[in-house]
């Protein structure tokens, strides 16, 4: 009989930024995100179906799994992407068995990313004559090579003790070591980049050969991507840029899978078609006549602190963080009127109105801190970019993603530790200039500056804000850019009597007055966390939220 011994294993699936970060659309991003939550999804099932099939004892440790909710999620859960991209479970089992589980697990990933490749190209390509079968046929084989190239299973199964501690950090590092030793494939360009993601070719019925030149190749592409089914072409001649797949767009099989797998999942799943219909476009989100919305990009700080005791606190640990992005984070994003396109245990990614932006982060960040709804003590760091809704969606992935490391740079030395827990902003406007980052903690000397940045936007909508910005910069024009980076201590107070001297001339109303004076008492704070230039971009970034919230004012009492 062979030996039975312990092993704490890890099972992960990427590359997570190629699969989320390189989206042209909503959908693109959305697509991402869901096909690795799925992946994930189905390797728990296929732990569990394999270990209980051959009598093997296991426990998940991460993520939180319960198997009839996996096995028969509710709609709202269905539509979002709550799984990390890896898990962590206990096994109890030969080294042969260990072994031959995680062979199969990565096989089974590999395989059904295959199927839902395959899905796509006769999905899209969908063609009953035989030539047309022919050329289906050839773009399924050259899918499916590009998805194998594509995707990375990292896997290690470390033998422990059958009695005592799992040597998790062991494990850690070995896998650590593991993920950065693996093999860089060469694969030589033989075609047009993709349009979305340009590390591979868009796929193509005729496979370009050496004496082609460019204009061949595109023909080639063009004739490929002319006979995709019609619900994926423009469906107004007056508006070619509105389709599913536009007529410049030659993709890749994993840019096309991403892009029809709302189309998949509702077929897969057999849900209501109206499910995913949220996360067609960013158009859809705030006013149109806004035009404006904001990504929000929330991580957990130091998680790694959480997971060192012993097995039962941490697999608490994993069903808090399953509650907080299985519950917590819906509710708030839906409250705000967001969308929210990932909630997998510490990770958050949504989008939001402006107006609504800050306040959602706030209760994002209050929510995981708290016991009753995530981590009790747990800190989170967040960036927030503003931007236009013509804007490339992947330069706001890319601008969220800078602003939350920043947030995480941001350090506090009240207690003479360096702590995380802050926030970052930035507005990335059509025209004119870039307005950030603006670094702020959540809360600071017991004030939340979330709400004092919420008495800042009060005070520019009694004021007309760019003249009130423009006047007080011009007041301290002298000292910014100053080269010495101490400021005079007397500079807060000059900072907030400038901006009472401001209100007292143009706010006519004595008791309106005195009540944005009461509001502003904590401005020195803000000012002492961004020094003055930082201060002034920080009135700029509010402006733009008071914008946004003047237009939303008016469209609601329109439509009332």
């Amino acid at each position: 009989m062979d030996k039975i011994d312990r092993y704490y294993a890890i099972f992960a699936i990427g590359p997570v930024q190629s699969f989320i970060s390189a989206s042209r659309k909503l959908e693109d991003l959305w697509g991402g995100s869901y096909l690795l939550s799925y992946l994930i999804r189905q390797s728990l099932a296929s732990i569990r179906h394999i270990c209980n099939e051959r009598q093997m004892t296991y426990q998940i440790i991460y993520p939180h799994y319960s198997p009839d909710e996996s096995d028969q999620p509710d709609g709202r859960s269905l539509a979002v992407a709550n799984y990390p991209n890896r898990i962590t479970f206990m096994l109890e089992a030969s080294e042969e068995s260990a072994d031959q589980l995680m062979r199969q697990l990565e096989t089974k990933v590999r395989n059904e990313l295959v199927r839902i490749s395959d899905w796509a190209v006769q999905e899209v390509f969908d063609d009953h004559t035989a030539e047309g079968q022919r050329r289906v046929e050839r773009l399924k084989v050259q899918a499916a090579e590009q998805v194998e190239r594509f995707l990375e299973v990292n896997w290690i199964a470390h033998r422990c003790d059958l009695e005592g501690d799992l040597n998790r950090q062991e494990t850690e590092q070995l896998f650590h070591e593991l993920k950065g030793q693996r093999s860089m494939h060469y694969v030589p360009e033989q075609g047009i980049a993709c349009t979305v993601y340009q590390r591979m070719d868009a796929l193509c019925y005729e496979t370009p050969v050496s004496t082609d030149r460019y204009g061949d190749m595109k023909k080639k592409l063009q004739a490929t991507w002319g006979k995709r089914n019609v619900k994926y072409k423009p469906r107004d001649l007056e508006n070619k840029d509105k389709a599913r797949i536009r007529d410049n767009e030659f993709l890749c099989a994993i840019s096309l899978v991403r892009r029809v797998a709302r189309d998949f999942f509702r077929q897969e799943f057999d849900c209501d078609p109206h499910l995913f219909a949220k996360y067609e476009s960013v158009v859809n989100i705030g006013t149109d006549e806004d035009g404006y919305y904001a990504v929000l990009l929330m991580d957990g700080d130091n998680m790694g602190q959480f997971f060192n005791g012993l097995e039962d606190e941490v697999r608490n640990t994993s069903q808090q963080l399953s509650r907080f992005a299985s519950q917590s984070v819906p509710a708030i994003v839906q409250e705000h009127r967001g969308v929210l396109l990932y909630a997998g245990g510490d990770d958050v990614l949504a989008l939001f109105p402006v107006e609504e932006v800050l306040s959602a982060a706030y209760s994002l960040r209050v929510a995981f801190g708290e016991a009753e709804s995530g981590l009790k003590g747990a800190t989170a760091s967040t960036g927030i970019a503003i931007g236009h809704k013509r804007t490339p969606l992947q330069q706001m992935l890319n601008e969220a993603r800078e602003l939350e490391k920043a947030a995480k740079s941001y350090t506090s030395s009240k207690f003479g530790d360096p702590v995380k827990n802050a926030f970052a902003l930035s507005v990335l406007p059509r025209s004119g200039e870039y307005l950030g980052p603006a670094v702020l903690p959540w809360e600071t000397e017991g004030i939340m500056l979330t709400k004092e940045l919420t008495h800042v936007v009060e005070l520019l909508s009694h004021v007309i804000s760019t003249s009130f910005i423009y006047e007080f910069a011009s007041t301290f024009q002298a000292l910014v850019g100053s080269k010495t980076d101490i400021e005079p201590e007397y500079l807060e107070e000059m900072v907030l009597l400038e901006c009472f001297r401001l209100i007292d001339r143009s706010v006519y109303d004595k008791s309106l007055r005195q009540e944005l004076r009461q509001n502003l008492i904590h401005v020195p704070l803000l000012h002492r966390q961004l020094r003055l230039k930082g201060f002034i971009d920080l009135l700029k970034i509010m402006a733009f939220f008071n914008r946004k919230e003047k237009s939303s004012a008016t469209i609601d009492i329109n439509a009332g």
